[in-house]
């Protein structure tokens, strides 16, 4: 269930709302400061917002101290409090559709027999829109509404003032959706056999939209909205909450949910990555934000023993860095142990170079433990060398390599990946970035200024389509790229799209040509 498209509204430079669309391979151009890095943190705000509902925040969860947003009045656009900051995710769905939450007083075992279900079952795409505004009373941003879009059009609303109780508004599914084939309609509106379903026509408010209060805006992931107040229930037809319940709850809960399941799987790496200090220590603990200066990578392969499983060691050798990596296997043996001082004295020329395993106590062998670490090695010297040790450039691309092929992400969202890099190492660069994601249906979004990365992906897409593709090359189709040019203009951010064509150019003309510094100092 890849995320498609994102929106932005009166976020850091984005004033007017600017739609972004997003493909398995998504580069951002533009120069210094044209916003290129608001979209990249406008995901990571919108995965706080359905997490923790941290609608004042600086530090991101999912990028450390590499982004510090600095709360509401720093990234509403224009530090405008008057403004309304609104994001907003897009993705397709897969055969699973939305899920089905357990509701009381509902039969869970025929829920898949509800007419409705394979409404829900055959949806194409879902969209969630967060929109946050600042209150004056309380000082403090709120998240004011919270909508559900399904395959473009909207399908409920739950919004409320800040510190009221937040209202749903569920546009009624007969009048957006063709039952039962689950998918929207742009001509008149089918009517529903109401004698098949939970709802009926006298329970619609007479704007057509049935109604309930709640007490948040953003649902709670992960179970039925149960407690909903429906203001035109009475005694008689009490009994159908259940299935308003679990209809209503499988649109606002599981959208939602879907799409933070999606956020929370973005490794973000920033756009300067730390070099490991001499007698650098890992961090057992596995934190993602330390992906952010690239310490994770780090921490990843001097800690994890199944790295070889993961770890394509021929794709790093074909970037031509000059060293390769190895992960080095060890045993840490007591020196007091009978085993650890008979090997001491062989050391120093005082035993016996052979003696006999029998005597050495079982206790010895139990106590030994298999470690494992990073071990670089020089390709010209055969030496291995600190990571303290290798150059910057090598410092700055092993942890983008790292990420790129480390498992349990989705999203892969870098900053500058070409920085320190000579350009044939970009360009290889491009191509391990593209196997790891398609091969392994992932979306890497590449914030970047770099020429030769987008040369590579374009003369891939050329030789795919005139059959001149080397084995093991990535076969990279125009429908897997998205070009973004990012301009800043006073009213906010320009998003330009430049599709690919097979031939490997572009379908429109790059704005201001494709880096026109080249021609300048050339001709």
């Amino acid at each position: 269930m890849p995320i498609t498209n994102i929106t932005i509204e009166n976020f850091k430079g984005v004033g007017s709302k600017v739609s972004i669309p997003l493909r398995p391979l998504t580069l951002l151009f533009g120069a210094n400061s044209a916003g290129k890095s608001t979209i990249l943190q406008a995901m990571l705000y919108m995965r706080e917002l359905l997490e923790r509902q941290n609608a004042d925040a600086d530090v991101l969860q999912a990028s450390g101290s590499a982004i510090n947003l600095g709360g509401f009045r720093q990234f509403v656009h224009g530090h405008d409090l008057k403004k309304t900051v609104r994001i907003g995710i897009t993705m397709t769905m897969d055969d699973d559709g939305l899920p089905i939450y357990p509701v009381m007083g509902l039969d869970s075992d025929n829920v898949d027999e509800d007419p409705w279900a394979s409404l829900f079952a055959n949806l194409k795409d879902i969209g969630v829109l967060l929109d946050v505004a600042w209150d004056p009373d309380t000082e403090k941003p709120w998240i004011v509404r919270y909508s559900v879009e399904i395959d473009g059009r909207e399908a409920g609303v739950i919004e409320a003032a800040p510190r009221q109780n937040s209202n749903i508004m569920l546009l009624p599914l007969n009048l957006i959706l063709d039952f039962p084939g689950g998918s929207f309609q742009e001509e008149d509106p089918i009517d529903i056999d109401f004698e098949e379903t939970a709802l009926s026509a006298d329970d619609l408010d007479p704007d057509g939209t049935i109604r309930a209060t709640c007490e948040y805006v953003v649902p709670r992931f992960g179970r039925a909205m149960e407690g909903l107040d429906f203001h035109f229930f009475d005694p008689v037809d009490a009994c159908m909450e259940p299935d308003y319940i679990s209809h209503i709850s499988r649109i606002f809960v599981g959208a939602g949910e879907l799409v933070l399941r999606e956020l929370q799987r973005i490794r973000y790496i920033g756009p300067i990555r730390t070099i490991p200090e001499r007698g650098f220590t890992a961090v057992r603990s596995p934190n993602e934000g330390r992906w952010a200066d690239g310490s994770a990578a780090w921490d990843l392969l001097h800690n994890d023993k199944n790295t070889p499983n993961w770890l394509n060691e021929k794709q790093i050798a074909n970037l031509g860095l000059g060293y390769r990596i190895e992960k080095y296997r060890y045993l840490e043996i007591p020196c007091e142990s009978v085993l650890g001082g008979a090997i001491e004295s062989v050391m120093m020329g005082v035993g016996n170079d052979s003696f006999d395993l029998d005597i050495i106590p079982a206790a010895d062998f139990s106590r030994l433990e298999v470690s494992a670490r990073l071990r670089i090695v020089a390709e010209e010297s055969n030496v291995e060398v600190a990571p303290s040790d290798i150059g910057v450039g090598v410092s700055q691309v092993l942890p983008v390599v790292v990420g790129a092929m480390a498992p349990n992400y989705k999203i892969l969202s870098v900053e500058q990946p070409e920085l320190h890099i000579h350009p044939a190492i970009q360009c290889r660069l491009a191509d391990l970035l593209a196997l790891q994601t398609l091969c392994k249906e992932r979306m890497v979004l590449l914030e970047t200024h770099s020429e030769h990365l987008i040369l590579r992906l374009l003369r891939r897409v050329r030789e795919l389509n005139d059959g001149n593709l080397e084995p093991g090359d990535p076969e990279i189709r125009t429908d897997d790229l998205s070009i973004l040019y990012v301009t800043s203009r006073p009213e906010g951010l320009e998003i330009t799209e430049l599709p690919v064509t097979e031939d490997g150019d572009f379908a429109k003309p790059w704005p201001k040509g494709f880096f026109p510094e080249r021609t300048t100092e050339l001709f």
